[in-house]
């Protein structure tokens, strides 16, 4: 009898510790699921507020607007730029550090597509309060798109003798996290390093020279070129993308506009048309389909040069005409 009664005695403490085992993991399945919702909406609402940010920062600008996003948790934003179609596209999402859950979700929140946004910076940007964005209008030599330039509060950038021009536009725009030194040595230790002219010392992270950005990587040296904006007010919308950028960013975006460019200048063939029998000279036309054909095969920086010329080569049909293009 003891030994029957101490076995009905263990199954039923089994068995409530085989309920409650049930009840605990449908609590903490449930308690999972829910945090998990909470931070896909709060990260859904991140992603919105930045492209929604986005959108009255790059429309109808003629002049550089620097902006500060503000959020309320550590936040990593992705900036994913795809160039198969012609025009590509823009991918931003966002994962939000918080005290729900584990500290960074597994994987990013929903994705935000742009065809018609340009954001030049590292795939993943890391802020723990502030993201700044740099928005200049890019012509060339008529104005193809606003260039966005972000970075965030946890990265520095320290420019070493930079040119005269471009210096006086930095202090101008009073660009946050970036300072000016004379001597590289000067920079803080923890600060991007940014280096202007021939022979660079070994520890720069980015030299800038002959319109060519190179950038010192684990893997090797990497460069691209960039060419200046026909707008002389705003020459370095293209400078800015690559120091802002990783080099494979910015080969994708500027692809993406010189597809925006070939567009606009089929665009400004129909409108030649309509003006020729006025006062546009025959040249116009070929100087057009030159640039779009250049447009067309472009692959990748070490493309622009040749492109800015083209572009150049409209610019003087157009500059003196009455009835302009642009």
């Amino acid at each position: 009898m003891k030994n029957k009664r101490g076995f009905e005695f263990g199954f039923a403490w089994i068995f409530a510790i085989f309920i409650g085992a049930i009840v605990i993991f449908l609590a903490v399945y449930a308690s999972t699921s829910i945090i998990g919702i909470k931070r896909y909406e709060e990260e859904a609402a991140t992603g919105a507020k930045i492209g929604s940010l986005l959108n009255p920062i790059s429309t109808n600008l003629e002049q550089a607007k620097l902006t500060t996003i503000y959020v309320q948790d550590e936040t990593i934003i992705f900036n994913e730029c795809e160039s198969d179609s012609m025009f590509g596209e823009q991918l931003l999402s966002t994962s939000v550090r918080t005290s729900i859950g584990q500290p960074w979700s597994k994987y990013p929140g929903p994705k935000s597509t742009f065809r018609d946004r340009y954001l030049f910076s590292n795939k993943t940007i890391h802020g723990k309060k502030e993201f700044y964005i740099l928005s200049l209008p890019f012509e060339f030599p008529f104005k193809i798109s606003d260039v966005v330039i972000m970075w965030s509060d946890t990265v520095k950038y320290c420019f070493i003798n930079p040119t005269s021009d471009f210096k006086r536009e930095i202090e101008r725009l009073k660009l946050t996290n970036v300072e000016i030194k004379g001597n590289i040595n000067d920079c803080s230790l923890e600060s991007k390093k940014v280096y202007f002219g021939g022979h660079a010392p070994s520890n720069y992270d980015i030299a800038i020279n002959n319109e060519e950005v190179i950038y010192k990587l684990d893997s090797g040296d990497i460069s691209v070129k960039y060419v200046h904006s026909s707008d002389n007010n705003n020459k370095f919308p293209l400078l800015y993308a690559a120091i802002f950028s990783d080099p494979e960013t910015y080969e994708c975006q500027v692809k993406r506009l010189m597809g925006r460019a070939k567009a606009l200048v089929t665009l400004y063939e129909e409108k030649f048309d309509y003006l020729k029998g006025s006062c546009l000279p025959g040249a116009t036309s070929l100087a057009l389909e030159n640039y779009k054909i250049g447009a067309s095969n472009y692959d990748d920086s070490n493309y622009l040069l040749n492109i800015a010329t083209l572009a150049q080569e409209i610019e003087d049909y157009n500059d003196p005409l009455k009835c302009r293009l642009f």
